[in-house]
């Protein structure tokens, strides 16, 4: 069987009435809906919701080093966060766990190299 579907990309015993983008979309709809409920514990702690809750704890960071934890602000700006990411789930985009460098292991390169770079300095003037 080279290729059994139709010009829709469905196979011929599937449905395309569209209920299958509907059924989607409803599921998209209630994971949003649990994870603007949810507290970030529970987030975290769900599997479906972990690399989504992650996106809001790093972005609550940024906002509570900018603002301060306990301003107004800061307050208003974390509920923000996680309407971002709800309508982020709703429209079906992908949401990744965010990438944190890890600085310790960039800053002891930069040592040695700077130390590589510096005794080699000092060998060249050595042999002067």
């Amino acid at each position: 069987m080279a290729n059994d579907r139709d010009a829709s990309g469905a196979k011929p015993t599937e449905v395309t009435d569209g209920t299958r983008d509907r059924v989607e979309s409803d599921r998209r709809l209630k994971m949003a809906a649990e994870f603007r409920k949810a507290s970030q514990a529970e987030r975290v702690a769900n599997p479906a919701m972990n690399a989504a809750a992650k996106n809001v704890a790093a972005m609550n960071a940024v906002v509570d080093s900018k603002y301060g934890a306990a301003s107004p602000e800061a307050q208003r700006m974390r509920r923000a966060t996680v309407e971002v990411v709800a309508k982020a789930i709703e429209a079906g985009q992908p949401i990744t766990a965010p990438k944190i460098k890890d600085l310790r292991e960039e800053r002891r390169r930069e040592i040695e190299d700077r130390q590589a770079r510096d005794g080699a300095a000092d060998r060249g003037d050595r042999e002067r």
